[in-house]
């Protein structure tokens, strides 16, 4: 690799947004016009052009990367967090190293803000666990037959919805947040992106008559008279209950739809109360009776060990002694949901190979149990690993946003 060049940091100007929409269109070519790129550019819909942040190497301009302030919830408690987007290279300084200074720069300013992770949607995910990244729990894009969906739930779906209307539109944001209390990942939306989604005619909107839940789909079709799909964009449900009514008024849609499209966590009970979810499509001698498809998350990367350990909520109270790896160890005191780290020399009753490892643990819903195989945590005993999975569980990481 050649070596190094000598860069400056500092955030997008306006009159840098000719050579951004350049390296915009090198990086992430598309058929957008130059016009739409601008205003993508200029108003994201999870923050600002204030929150783009360039690379210079004299006056030349050679890289850009978002890093927005966001919110996402972790174990009931809303947790700050930088997310990273639209990281981009000009093709003449690919390959050397100005996307690792560049996403340095930004890990700083997200920290130095007072965020407790930074969270990307990675375009290779080696490049950027190199970086301290690590993975989420898989999620899984299931495509539905609606007769699948038991036709108990169909019936107590009937004359439970109505279609949003104008009054009903207030509702939308407590109802997500407190749906969002139950999940791992969900990002707190800005009023921009309620706006922009309400707006988008293609959506369907139906809420529950009690307003504690709610559906939006939108259909497609690859051509006229082709088979119909049903893509759900929001499933929010505030309690069990809910969740199958939801489901009960998707199962009714069966008359007109082939299929529906949904992503669910990879622990989602739907895979076992759905029977027959495959109904009219065929496998393969090696998978006989495929559901979707299984794919990667977000990548999560935590700034430092201890405000890892307190930002985000604990469903169960407890005690543990982590570490990671070369670094101070940490006591581990939960109560009432809430955390307090403080170094230890005792110890450790879980190591963490490295911090990354410790992301997907902490922000990614991934169990110690299931990487210590993998050689990349350590426990004490047998004891340990029992209380660090009780003690550190979250549910299955799904998220709603990808930006």
């Amino acid at each position: 690799m050649a070596s190094p060049l000598p860069l400056r940091f500092r955030q997008a100007h306006e009159d840098d947004i000719g050579r951004l929409l350049d390296i915009q269109l090198g990086a992430f070519p598309d058929s957008r016009s130059f016009e739409a790129r601008k205003r993508h550019l200029q108003q994201r819909i999870f923050g600002d052009f204030g929150d783009l942040y360039v690379a210079t190497h004299g006056s030349q301009l050679l890289a850009q990367a978002f890093v927005y302030p966001i919110q996402g919830w972790f174990g009931g408690r809303r947790v700050p967090l930088g997310g990273i987007a639209s990281v981009a290279v000009a093709a003449e300084a690919r390959g050397r190293g100005v996307a690792r200074a560049l996403l340095e720069h930004v890990h700083e300013v997200s920290r130095a803000r007072g965020d407790a992770l930074t969270l990307l949607y990675a375009f290779r995910h080696g490049f950027y666990r190199r970086l301290g990244y690590s993975a989420v729990t898989p999620m899984v894009r299931l495509e539905v037959a609606p007769a699948a969906i038991p036709e108990a739930w169909v019936s107590a779906a009937r004359g439970a919805f109505r279609i949003l209307d104008r009054d009903d539109r207030d509702e939308l944001v407590p109802m997500y947040e407190r749906a969002a209390l139950r999940a791992t990942g969900w990002l707190r939306r800005r009023s921009l992106a309620w706006e922009r989604w309400l707006l988008d005619d293609r959506r369907a909107w139906f809420i529950t008559n009690d307003r504690r839940g709610y559906v939006s789909w939108f259909l497609e079709q690859t051509e006229d008279h082709a088979a119909t799909h049903l893509v759900v964009r929001d499933l929010v449900a505030e309690d069990d209950a809910t969740w199958r009514l939801i489901w009960g008024l998707l199962g009714a849609q069966k008359d007109q739809i082939h299929a529906i499209d949904v992503s669910v966590p990879h622990d989602d009970p739907a895979l076992h109360a759905l029977v027959d979810i495959d109904a009219n499509r065929f496998g393969t001698e090696r998978v006989e009776h495929p559901l979707g498809t299984v794919y990667a998350g977000p990548m999560v990367r935590v700034h430092s060990v201890a405000t890892a350990l307190e930002a985000r909520g604990y469903i169960v109270d407890g005690d543990l002694v982590v570490g990671v790896a070369g670094q101070e160890s940490y006591a581990l005191e939960v109560r009432g949901g809430t955390a307090r780290a403080t170094v230890t020399d005792a110890p450790c009753d879980l190591l963490f190979s490295d911090a990354a490892i410790l992301s997907s643990v902490l922000y990614g819903a991934v169990r110690p149990s299931q990487l210590t195989r993998a050689g990349l945590v350590t426990v004490r005993d047998g004891g340990s690993l029992a209380q660090a999975d009780h003690l550190l569980a979250l549910p299955a990481f799904h998220a709603l946003d990808p930006f």
